[in-house]
């Protein structure tokens, strides 16, 4: 374990669990993270995801394992930790009653902000609430109201920044611009620690995690995850290939064939298997190669932790 003077990572943090009524939420996460960089979980739903972000900015105390965050001890020094990061939940927990200006006032007052007004003007203006900040919070849709979490969550300028599934069930537009702040403050020097469902958003992460049951089946830069699979992916093209399928699936060799829309996506630990599978479906099918995803591995990766 690093010691707590460490400049190499901004969060580091080794063998954390947690558990809920004996039932394991968090099992030994292991990791570091650089400041400056973008680091995303990515699972599904109870994957543990939630967790992990309020037990690395010290909002949950952990069962057990140690760590730190900003140089900070995750379990002697919360306080000063919470002072220094910033948190958006998944859900709306702003005041519903008070209008947009009243709750980022609250938040300005709470964290006792020097020229307070001014930042407010400013964050109004960067998130394009002018014409909503006097609006009954309640009354805004669902991408505003992840507008309005995301300008309360950056008002004290935090070091690490931790958003818990920002753009989930949000207009593309609202997604679009939360994204577009995400990569301008983290040019500026924040970290930030994001949790997400689109494989299109994990794309933009510097390192990221992918958690099923609890636990990390695979983490590092988007092209480490992708190779540590060995996985080589194919495209077939044609007609009728819900019919193919079956077929498909009766190859040994194939660890996945995936229907997509107007092609299918077949993967293999073994490259050689394909000149098979081509010989076979030759003329009827079109069969190219093409680089495998991420959503590739870890529909790959579930499966197997599944069996």
């Amino acid at each position: 374990m690093n010691s707590k003077n460490d400049q190499q990572a901004i969060i580091d943090v080794k063998g954390l669990h947690k558990s809920f009524n004996d039932i394991k939420a968090v099992k030994n996460l292991t990791l570091k993270i650089q400041p400056g960089t973008i680091f995303g979980f990515l699972g599904p739903n109870g994957s543990g995801k939630t967790v992990s972000l309020r037990l690395l900015c010290g909002l949950l105390m952990p069962d057990g394992g140690e760590g730190f965050c900003l140089g900070l001890n995750l379990i002697t020094e919360t306080k000063l930790i919470q002072e220094q990061v910033g948190y958006m939940p998944q859900q709306f927990s702003l005041y519903k009653h008070l209008t947009v200006y009243e709750n980022l006032d609250f938040i300005g007052r709470i964290y006792g902000l020097k020229e307070r007004k001014k930042k407010l003007q400013e964050i109004i203006e960067i998130f394009s609430l002018k014409e909503r900040q006097h609006q009954l919070a309640h009354t805004l849709s669902g991408g505003w109201q992840q507008r309005v979490s995301l300008a309360t969550a950056i008002l004290h300028s935090p070091r690490i920044l931790f958003l818990d599934e920002p753009t989930s069930g949000i207009d593309p537009q609202s997604r679009i611009l939360i994204w577009d702040f995400i990569q301008k403050l983290v040019k500026k020097g924040t970290t930030v620690v994001v949790s997400t469902h689109h494989m299109d958003e994990a794309e933009r992460c510097h390192e990221l995690a992918y958690m099923v049951n609890g636990k990390i089946l695979t983490h590092g830069t988007v092209d480490e995850v992708i190779s540590s699979a060995g996985l080589f992916t194919w495209r077939i093209i044609g007609k009728k290939l819900a019919e193919l399928v079956p077929r498909l699936k009766a190859y040994p060799g194939l660890v996945q064939v995936i229907e997509k829309g107007n092609e299918i996506r077949i993967s293999t630990l073994d490259p050689q298997l394909i000149k098979k599978i081509v010989t076979e479906l030759q003329p009827e099918y079109e069969v190219r190669e093409t680089e495998t995803s991420l959503e590739d591995v870890f529909t790959f990766k579930i499966k197997n932790e599944e069996k």
